[in-house]
This record gives structure tokens, C-alpha cells and sequence, in this order.
């Protein structure tokens, strides 16, 4: 199982091979849970916001409305990126 939460952790950007950020690996679970608790929490808003907007609107405004929050969002995640390491890097 560890093995596949350190895969997630390097497609993520979060961790390369050469550099251990987490002194503690026995914290990697609760770091995942983390993760993915945010993950579920906004897919369920995000479901139910859809759900209400389709009901008072139509599917197409509703749609294109969380397209709209999702382009919104994007800079704002580029900029919370870590920078690219090289592997020259230690």
C-alpha cells in the first residue's frame, strides 16, 4: 500500500525520487486521507451545487456556470504549484 500512496505522491508533484520532504513516513496515510477527504468534500458540494442549479435552471446554464468556477479556480492552483526539481537537485 505504501508503494502506491509514494506513486500518487510523484504524479501529484508533491514528491520526487531524490528528495524526502516527509521526515516521518509513517505520516503518508494520514497525508493520503487528507487528501482525499478534501477531494470528497468537493465533489459533494459540487454535486449538490449542480443538482440545485438544474433544478432552478436548466442543465445547460448549470453547466456551463461550474465550467465558469472551474476556470475561475485555475489560476489560483497554478499558483499554489511547487516548483519543478531537477534531478541535479539533492
Amino acid at each position: 500500500m505504501n508503494n502506491w500512496l509514494q506513486v500518487a505522491k510523484y504524479q501529484s508533484g508533491d514528491e520526487s525520487p531524490h528528495s524526502k520532504k516527509v521526515q516521518n513516513s509513517n505520516l503518508d496515510p494520514f497525508q493520503f486521507s487528507a487528501f482525499m477527504g478534501a477531494t470528497n468534500g468537493c465533489e459533494s458540494w459540487s454535486s449538490f451545487l449542480i443538482g440545485t442549479l438544474i433544478k432552478s435552471q436548466d442543465y445547460p446554464i448549470a453547466l456551463l456556470t461550474l465550467c465558469g468556477a472551474s476556470l475561475f479556480a485555475l489560476p489560483l492552483l497554478a499558483g499554489m504549484s511547487l516548483p519543478a526539481k531537477s534531478r541535479d537537485d539533492a
